[in-house]
């Protein structure tokens, strides 16, 4: 724009001294030469091709900017274009981050029911080592309990023998005894009946 205005102060202050000094030489040359027809056609195709040649450096200028224009609105576009991919690459990322986290609190869920599976196999470890143990544990009460019989019966056993050995040898004492009374007795006898024949 200020090129623009530039050019046409330029033409205006530049241009009037060219056409006065034109005009002025127009006005000295048909009373030298006599041609004055000749030079005011001159003068005005000169005059025309200027103003074309001002047209088409306005035109010029025009597309100029007009250039200038869609490329500042290309810029424009291209940062609008730069700015939403950087937005889409922060979105992938946000994603991305939210992806991670999810696989990690997977990850920390799967690592906290394998930690909840392996005390679960613990306490079924030590259910079962307490049932084996409660298992030997009444064994050896029914081993005891075997050997608590087998003592009381050995001792009823025991006791049945002495009474019953006891008992034959009271009744051989008893015999024994009665056997020896009548042995003495017919020894009397047999004595007696000796003495008084």
């Amino acid at each position: 724009m200020y090129f623009y205005c530039l050019c046409m102060a330029t033409l205006t202050e530049v241009f009037p001294c060219f056409f006065l000094s034109f005009k002025a030489n127009t006005r000295v040359k048909p009373t030298k030469t006599g041609h004055g027809p000749q030079s005011s056609k001159f003068l005005c195709c000169s005059i025309y091709f200027l103003c074309c040649s001002i047209y088409f450096l306005c035109c010029s200028i025009y597309f100029l900017c007009c250039s200038i224009y869609f490329l500042c609105c290309s810029i424009y576009f291209l940062c609008c274009s730069i700015y939403f991919l950087c937005c889409s690459i922060y979105f992938l990322c946000c994603s991305i981050y939210f992806l991670c986290c999810s696989i990690y609190f997977l990850c920390c869920s799967v690592y906290f029911l394998c930690c909840s599976m392996y005390f679960l196999c613990c306490s079924i470890y030590f259910l079962c080592c307490s049932i084996y143990f409660l298992c030997c544990s009444i064994y050896f009460l029914c081993c005891s309990i075997y050997f608590l019989c087998c003592s009381i019966y050995f001792c009823v056993v025991l006791c049945i023998f002495c009474f019953v050995l006891f008992s034959v040898l009271f009744v051989c004492i008893c015999v024994l005894y009665y056997c020896h009374r009548v042995a003495t007795q017919l020894q009397l006898n047999i004595a007696y009946h000796l003495k008084y024949r």
